[in-house]
């Protein structure tokens, strides 16, 4: 009986320092994490560094896109500023043809 008990109290005792291990390196990861540890940033620091870095692609994504978007526009009226006058003296050509130029065709054909 006497070696039952004295082995629950080294097993007691065993666990009581395996308890007290785990809760020291709890506290030095704890401690890593509130204060940093060596060149290691603490987690808050980590955060906010992360948060902005976030920030600041996203704002320099909608940067970009704005550009685009404006390239687009001035891409846009480009076309139409260069199409538009072109059409407009096909079209007017074509008139100019159908009503003065065919007519003349057609009496020389005669």
């Amino acid at each position: 009986m006497k070696t039952t008990m004295s082995s629950l109290q080294f097993e007691i005792e065993a666990l009581k320092s395996r308890i007290e291990l785990i809760a020291q390196k709890t506290d030095h990861h704890e401690n890593i994490l509130i204060r940093g540890y060596g060149e290691q940033l603490p987690l808050a620091e980590i955060v906010r560094n992360l948060s902005t870095t976030v920030q600041s692609y996203i704002a320099q994504k909608d940067k970009e896109e704005q550009q685009r978007k404006e390239q687009w526009d001035k891409l846009k009226w480009l076309v139409v500023g260069i199409l538009a006058p072109a059409i407009i003296l096909f079209f007017g050509q074509a008139v100019v043809f159908f009503f003065k130029i065919f007519p003349i065709l057609e009496k020389l054909e005669e």
